[in-house]
C-alpha cells in the first residue's frame, strides 16, 4: 500500500508547486482584532518599486475588515527607513494616479503608529472603497504619491502589484 500512496503524494505536492501564479508575492494574513472580534484579511508584502540605491522601503498593502454585517477596506502604508519620519498622520498624504483619474486619501491617524528600533518604522491606515480598489486593480497605470509638508515620495505599481490585488479581491472581496 506504502508504494501507492508515496508516489501519490510526491505528485500531488509537486502539481501544487507548478500551479503557483507565477511572478507573484501574493500573501495573505488573516487575523482576528482581539479589541473587537472584527476578522482581519490583510494583502501583505505588496512592496512598490524600489529605488535604486535607497534604503527605503514602501508597501502599499490592503485589508479587509469584517465586523458582523459590515465589511471595510483600508489601504495600509507601510515605510521603513533609516533616515527620516514620513509623518503622514491627519492629512491627505496618499494619492493615487489611476490611468489619469486623481484618487485622494487621508488618514485620520487613529490606527497609525511608528516605532524606531535600528531604522524607522512607520505604519498608516487609509480608509478605500471596493469601487475604488477595483479601478485601481483593474488599470493599466497606478503612480502613488505620498507627500508631507517636508517630503515627497513617488512610486509605481507593476505587474505584480496590480495581479496581487486582483487576487485578493477575487478571493475576498466579491461585489
Amino acid at each position: 500500500m506504502k508504494k501507492f500512496i508515496v508516489p501519490l503524494v510526491v505528485l500531488f505536492i509537486a502539481g501544487c508547486a507548478i500551479f503557483q501564479p507565477a511572478n507573484t508575492s501574493y500573501r495573505i494574513r488573516t487575523t482576528v482584532d482581539t479589541s473587537d472580534g472584527a476578522i482581519l484579511n490583510t494583502l501583505v508584502n505588496n512592496l512598490l518599486n524600489e529605488k535604486m540605491m535607497s534604503n527605503e522601503m514602501l508597501f502599499l498593502n490592503v485589508q479587509q475588515r469584517i465586523k458582523g454585517i459590515d465589511t471595510t477596506y483600508f489601504f495600509i502604508i507601510d515605510y521603513t527607513t533609516t533616515h527620516h519620519w514620513f509623518s503622514s498622520i491627519d492629512r491627505e498624504t496618499l494619492v493615487l494616479h489611476v490611468n489619469g483619474a486623481h484618487l485622494e486619501f487621508s488618514s485620520d491617524g487613529k490606527m497609525n503608529h511608528r516605532d524606531v528600533e535600528n531604522q524607522v518604522h512607520e505604519t498608516s491606515y487609509y480608509a478605500v472603497t471596493l469601487d475604488q480598489l477595483y479601478q485601481i486593480a483593474h488599470a493599466t497605470m497606478v503612480d502613488v504619491n505620498l507627500s508631507t509638508i517636508q517630503y515627497f515620495e513617488v512610486r509605481h505599481f507593476t505587474g505584480i502589484n496590480l495581479s496581487d490585488l486582483q487576487h485578493f479581491l477575487a478571493e475576498y472581496a466579491h461585489r
